[in-house]
C-alpha cells in the first residue's frame, strides 16, 4: 500500500502536482515508503518550490533564515503566508515583530497573526490574547484577550489557560496586573491582607468562578503559576485541604524546577501558604489532604520535551 501511494503520486508529480511533489521530496529526504535519496529529494522539492507549493516555500524559508539570508527566507514566507498557510502566518508575525528581513511593524505582525488565529491556529491565538492582555504595542482589552485566549485555551493550550484565568482575574478586581503582581495579589487574598480588591459581589464571584477553573486546567499541565494561583483561590473559599494538596504539589514538584522569577516567587508564597493552611487542619483533615495530594499528583501531566 505504501508503494502504491509513492506511484500514485510520482504519477502525479510528473504531471506537475506541487503537492505530489513535495510528498515526494519528504519520502526521499527521509526514506519514508522508498530508500533514502537525497538528489532525487532535492529535485522533487525544487519542483513543488517552482510551483509555489505553501509548504514548501515555508521549509525554503526556515532554510534560508538558519543560513542567515533572512531577506530572502521572509520573501519565501510571504508567499507561502499569503497562500493561506496558516504556520507560515504565525512566523510571518515574528518576522516583523523582529524586524528580521522587513521592517518592525506591529500593526502588520498582529493582522498576520489574526489571519492565522482565525484558521484556528492555537499559538497566534494566545499571542493575540497576550498582546491585549498585557498591552504590548496595543491598548490593553481584557474582551479581546479573553476573545482570543478562550479560543487558544480551549484547544488545551496551557498557557492560554493560565492567562485567561489571569484575564478573568483582572476583569473581577477592575485592577491590572502583571504575572508576579497576581501572586502578590492571591497572597494578600489568603493572608488576609485587605490593600487590594476581594470579590464581594454574585458577578465578581462567577467571574473568579471561571477564572480558577482555567487555573485549575493549566495546573493539571504542571505551571507552577497557575497552580499557586488556584491553590490561593482555594485557600480564600476555604477549600483548605484542596488548597493545601496543590501548595504541597508546588513544593514537590518544583523544587529544582524553577524557570523564572515569578516560578520562583510562587515556590516562596506557597511554602508559606502551606504553613497557615496546615495550621488550620486537624490530623484527621491532614491526612485527607495529603490523600488529594497523591490523586492531583497522579493527574498531572509532565512535560518531557
Amino acid at each position: 500500500k505504501v508503494g502504491d501511494n509513492i506511484s500514485k503520486n510520482k504519477t502525479a508529480a510528473e504531471r506537475g502536482d506541487a503537492a505530489a511533489q513535495y510528498f515526494l521530496a519528504y519520502c526521499y529526504e527521509f526514506g519514508q515508503g522508498v530508500e533514502e535519496n537525497q538528489e532525487l529529494a532535492k529535485m522533487w522539492f525544487n519542483k513543488a518550490l517552482e510551483n509555489e507549493h505553501p509548504e514548501a516555500m515555508a521549509t525554503q524559508a526556515m532554510r534560508l533564515e538558519d543560513s542567515g539570508d533572512h531577506k530572502n527566507a521572509f520573501i519565501y514566507m510571504e508567499k507561502a503566508a499569503n497562500k493561506n498557510l496558516m504556520e507560515a502566518q504565525y512566523y510571518l508575525a515574528f518576522y516583523y515583530i523582529g524586524g528580521t528581513g522587513v521592517n518592525k511593524s506591529m500593526f502588520e505582525a498582529r493582522n498576520w497573526l489574526k489571519k492565522a488565529a482565525m484558521q484556528g491556529h492555537a499559538d497566534s491565538q494566545y499571542c493575540l490574547g497576550n498582546m491585549y492582555l498585557n498591552g504590548h504595542d496595543v491598548k490593553r482589552d481584557l474582551g479581546k484577550a479573553i476573545k482570543w485566549l478562550m479560543l487558544a485555551a480551549n484547544q488545551d493550550d496551557g498557557q492560554a489557560q493560565y492567562e485567561l484565568g489571569l484575564a478573568y482575574m483582572h476583569k473581577a478586581t477592575d485592577k491590572y496586573v502583571d504575572g508576579n503582581g497576581a501572586l502578590e495579589q492571591a497572597h494578600n487574598w489568603f493572608s488576609g491582607g485587605r490593600d487590594l480588591p476581594i470579590p464581594n459581589t454574585a458577578e465578581d464571584l462567577a467571574l473568579f468562578k471561571e477564572a480558577n477553573k482555567w487555573f485549575e486546567k493549566a495546573s493539571y499541565k504542571n505551571d507552577i503559576r497557575a497552580q499557586f494561583m488556584h491553590a490561593s483561590l482555594l485557600a480564600t473559599r476555604s477549600e483548605i485541604k484542596t488548597a493545601y494538596a496543590w501548595s504541597f504539589i508546588i513544593s514537590q514538584n518544583h523544587v529544582n524546577n524553577q524557570k523564572d522569577f515569578v516560578e520562583k516567587e510562587a515556590f516562596k508564597q506557597a511554602k508559606y501558604l502551606m504553613k497557615k493552611l496546615k495550621a488550620k487542619m486537624t490530623d484527621k483533615e491532614f491526612k485527607q489532604a495529603m490523600r488529594l495530594f497523591t490523586e492531583i499528583k497522579n493527574n498531572i501531566i509532565i512535560d518531557t520535551n
